[in-house]
C-alpha cells in the first residue's frame, strides 16, 4: 500500500491504498491512523538519498527505499525502475494527470543543473 508525502514535511497527506484499491485510513497491523503520520527525521532521509542520488552520475533515476531506525533514516535499496502504478492510483490523483507535474519539475531541475 502506498500513501502521499508532503515532500517538505514528511507528512502523511491522505488515506493509503493498494493495488487491489482498497483504502485504509488505519494500518491494517498497527490500526495507527496514516493520515497526519509524520516520519520522523525527514530532513535527514531527504539529506541521505540526495547524497546516494550524486554517487554514480550515469544512473539518472532512482527509486530510494528507506527505512526509518531507532538511529536515524537507512537506504533499504535503490530501484532503477521503482513500481510507477500503485502512487498513480485515482484515489490519490483526482486530477487524472497523476504525478506527472512532479516528474517534470524534476526534469527541468536536472536540465538546469546540466546546462551549469
Amino acid at each position: 500500500m502506498v500513501a502521499p508525502v508532503d515532500e517538505k514535511t514528511g507528512e502523511v497527506i491522505d488515506k493509503a491504498i493498494d493495488k487491489a484499491k482498497n483504502l485504509y485510513e488505519r494500518h491494517p497491523e498497527t490500526n495507527t491512523l496514516i493520515k497526519g503520520f509524520k516520519f520522523p527525521q525527514w530532513d535527514e532521509a531527504l539529506a541521505l538519498v540526495k547524497k546516494a542520488a550524486v554517487v554514480e552520475k550515469h544512473v539518472r533515476y532512482v527509486g530510494w527505499d528507506v527505512c526509518f531506525s531507532i538511529n536515524g533514516p537507512v537506504i533499504v535499496e535503490g530501484n532503477d525502475y521503482p513500481g510507477h502504478d500503485i502512487y498513480q492510483l485515482p484515489e490519490h490523483t483526482p486530477n487524472k494527470i497523476g504525478i506527472w507535474p512532479k516528474f517534470q519539475n524534476a526534469l527541468n531541475n536536472t536540465q538546469e543543473e546540466d546546462s551549469k
